[in-house]
């Protein structure tokens, strides 16, 4: 009878012990994906202020070069002509050509959301799709998959005020570059 007791112990204790370790790396990569989509949001304000100041005060020919890390929960920043509009069906196809929109919105769409978060531009943009590529294997996603885990999407983007009221905006893909922004003018 004692035995089996002990036994009852060990195994309780062993089946608690599971269900802590369980529910604390849970809430461990709930608490590091909020960080990651808090950061994503961040970036996107940032970018976003900027093109509304181009749009609004800046001279034509002036040029800003920004560089950004999406997490892979961002399926993508974009351009739209309605607010509240989703990305294309095949966004992540886009984003890995290099394919361009034109609209008066500017979106981000996180892969658990539904809707897309939507603000207004004083101008038409023409920009880059960016955010999460095409999960076909490519040199960029390989290589963030096996230097950080989950991937980070590294993009240079530069910000142009080609007209009055035209801005243009172009994404491309970077591999292990330092983050940081800086603008010029011409």
């Amino acid at each position: 009878m004692k035995g089996v007791a002990a036994w009852i112990w060990i195994v309780m204790s062993v089946v608690l012990a599971i269900i802590v370790i369980v529910f604390g790396s849970k809430l461990v990569l709930d608490q590091l994906s909020s960080t990651q989509k808090e950061i994503a949001i961040e970036n996107f304000a940032d970018i976003y202020f900027k093109v509304k100041n181009v749009c609004f005060k800046g001279g034509v020919g002036e040029i800003y070069r920004y560089k950004i890390a999406l997490p892979e929960s961002v399926t993508a920043i974009y351009i739209s002509n309605v607010s509240d509009e989703p990305p294309p069906a095949k966004v992540s196809v886009l984003i890995s050509s290099g394919s361009m929109a034109i609209g008066k919105f500017f979106c981000i769409k996180f892969a658990e959301e539904n809707i897309p978060r939507c603000e207004p531009l004083s101008c038409s943009v023409n920009m880059t799709y960016f955010g999460t590529p095409s999960q076909k294997s490519d040199l960029a996603s390989l290589i963030a998959r096996l230097s950080e885990g989950s991937p980070v999407f590294k993009y240079e983007v530069l910000i142009n005020k080609t007209d009055f009221s035209f801005v243009d905006i172009t994404a491309k893909r970077s591999i292990g570059e330092k983050i940081t922004t800086t603008t010029t003018s011409q």
